[in-house]
């Protein structure tokens, strides 16, 4: 059985590396979504990209729809299989937020959901698109591949997810290592993480909470 928390912070420190690659990539734009077709059009990128609704919130009333449960939209099946396949898992791990059609966004937020939704169908990123009164977020897929993690990006990242969610600190860094085949070795509240060639140190309280996080400094090869 899984928890919310616990597929949160499995999922967001791999995620967040991919939305901040997905910005990077956008800049700046304007967006238009073709759900019949399953196409997401962003200005100034010549290929669409392909898109399938998750969700989407409205501001007045503080709510979340999955779109697995928006029978009223007039969608098809290819477009809403990943939220339906968010679904699926909710109901085999006992996830709630993730089989209850309706949710308070003042309780759980759209962009954990969506974390979640593109950690679980394997999408390549997720986009928010704000509309009049709420926004609808996406999975894409034909997003440009991730560079190569390294060591410090690592460390921003970590420190940005860590303080972005509520997450279980340990298993969120330990989630965001496996990911990118970088070894750790844990030393009870003491980790080091491997992450092309460098070192990364990390300490964790006796609440599990992160309470130190630095790169090794360089070692010097004699010439």
């Amino acid at each position: 059985m899984s928890t919310f928390r616990d597929l949160l912070s499995e999922h967001a420190g791999p995620v967040l590396l991919r939305q901040q690659h997905l910005a990077e990539v956008l800049g700046t734009f304007t967006w238009d979504a073709d759900l019949h077709q399953g196409f997401l059009h962003v200005s100034g990128h010549t290929r669409p990209y392909r898109a399938q609704l998750i969700g989407t919130e409205l501001h007045r009333d503080a709510s979340w729809l999955w779109a697995w449960a928006n029978t009223g939209s007039g969608l098809g099946e290819p477009v809403t299989e990943d939220s339906r396949q968010v679904r699926e898992h909710g109901l085999n791990c006992g996830v709630p937020e993730l089989t209850t059609p309706r949710l308070c966004t003042e309780a759980v937020s759209g962009h954990e959901l969506a974390v979640i939704a593109c950690g679980l169908t394997g999408a390549d990123a997720y986009f928010r698109g704000e509309f009049p009164g709420g926004a609808a977020y996406f999975t894409l897929r034909d997003v440009p591949p991730v560079p190569v993690l390294t060591a410090e990006r690592s460390v921003h990242l970590i420190t940005t997810v860590l303080q972005t969610f509520a997450l279980h600190h340990p298993n969120a860094v330990r989630a965001l290592y496996a990911a990118h085949d970088c070894p750790v070795t844990i030393r009870g509240r003491h980790w080091t993480a491997t992450v092309g060639g460098e070192t990364v140190h990390l300490a964790f309280d006796d609440h599990q909470r992160l309470s130190e996080i630095n790169l090794a400094p360089a070692t010097l090869t004699p010439a």
